[in-house]
């Protein structure tokens, strides 16, 4: 019985020497990353990503953007318990179990994801292992091949990794390629694009509203609802640290602080989310309250289309950007004193 304990942990320790082997960065003094296999990342067409409760499909659009559909089911948690009542003491409350939640989300991504396209240019693994048994497979957590990866691209290509345990202490991950059983290598790989896309959600969310940052604008437009009421701002003057300020746009304009306020605000409006493609078809009708256009040296930057729809006894507040194309969701409290100081902006003396 010793014996098979004793041959059993040998047998364990040298599994996971091997693992941790496997998964030791390179030192300078190692051969090259081997390349595996070539995309051009303006090709990419499509990922997917699957692992456990998490999926997550990624498709290209007409203008080389990406949307991101995230899907995740967090389990159901039951808290410790409370500590046991001191004497005399009524028993405290058990803990309420949480039930699991299903966390659907549909977003533009940002940079992150065209990062990772890159990663296909080539894909480089840091270390090829080869081909290994089912036990080896086992010890990589690639036998049951349910995590994987997938890519296509626009000519008809495309490539798949089942995905195994992360490396030990390093950002990597196992992967074994696709095809042919006899002749697949476990490959161990970066991992930190693989993890960008299972937090997908909160690492890929793109929240701006325009490309640009509104300190590059050289001039403004803002319309009310009619367009009756608008107003040309400048942004050329400077105060006495440097920084631009809102002016109007005429010659010897006084800088005015609400105007600096006001726009302040509109630069810090974040996405809190996308309309889904029925609240799109309804938005691509519903009139803006506000549009405020932004330009550089006379060529227009982008525009901000401010719409409100009803939302039960309160109002959900959109945007549309030409950068967006579509419309995003605002937080109310954040773009409710845009609306609310705009007819005071709009109407301002000397514009």
């Amino acid at each position: 019985m010793r014996r098979d304990v004793g041959f059993y942990g040998i047998l364990l320790a040298a599994s996971l020497g091997l693992a941790y082997w496997a998964s030791l960065p390179r030192s300078e003094g190692d051969a090259e990353k081997v390349a595996i296999v070539t995309f051009e990342p303006k090709k990419v067409t499509t990922m997917s990503y699957k692992v456990k409760d998490t999926t997550v499909a990624v498709a290209k659009r007409a203008d080389g953007r990406f949307w991101v559909d995230f899907n995740k089911v967090e389990p159901p948690y039951t808290p410790p318990p409370p500590p046991p009542a001191l004497p005399g003491a009524p028993a405290p409350e058990p803990p309420s179990p949480k039930p699991s939640v299903e966390i659907k989300e549909r977003f533009l991504a940002n940079e992150k994801i065209e990062q990772f396209t890159k990663m296909f240019a080539p894909l480089n693994a840091l270390r090829v292992i080869g081909k290994v048994d089912d036990k080896q497979l086992e010890e990589f957590g690639l036998k049951d091949r349910t995590d994987v990866f997938e890519l296509k691209t626009s000519d008809g290509k495309g490539y798949k990794l089942f995905l195994g345990k992360r490396g030990y202490g390093t950002k990597t991950r196992f992967a074994l390629e696709d095809g042919d059983s006899s002749r697949a290598r476990v490959l161990l790989v970066d991992d930190e694009g693989l993890d960008n896309l299972e937090k997908a959600n909160l690492r890929a969310y793109d929240r701006r509203i325009v490309a640009f940052e509104l300190v590059d604008a050289t001039h403004a437009l803002a319309q009310g609802a009619d367009g009756a009421k608008a107003k040309r701002f400048a942004h050329l003057q400077r105060d006495k640290n440097g920084e631009l300020l809102w002016t109007d746009d005429e010659e010897n304009a006084q800088p005015k602080a609400s105007y600096d306020g006001w726009m302040d605000r509109v630069a810090k409006l974040r996405l809190s989310g996308y309309a889904s493609p029925d609240e799109e078809a309804k938005l691509a009708a519903a009139p803006a309250f506000l549009t405020v256009t932004f330009e550089k040296q006379g060529q227009k930057l982008d525009s901000m289309v401010f719409k409100k729809t009803p939302d039960g006894d309160k109002s959900a507040y959109w945007v549309y950007s030409d950068f967006l194309g579509v419309h995003g969701k605002l937080v109310p409290a954040r773009v409710e004193p845009v609306e609310k100081d705009a007819p005071g902006i709009l109407g301002a003396a000397g514009g």
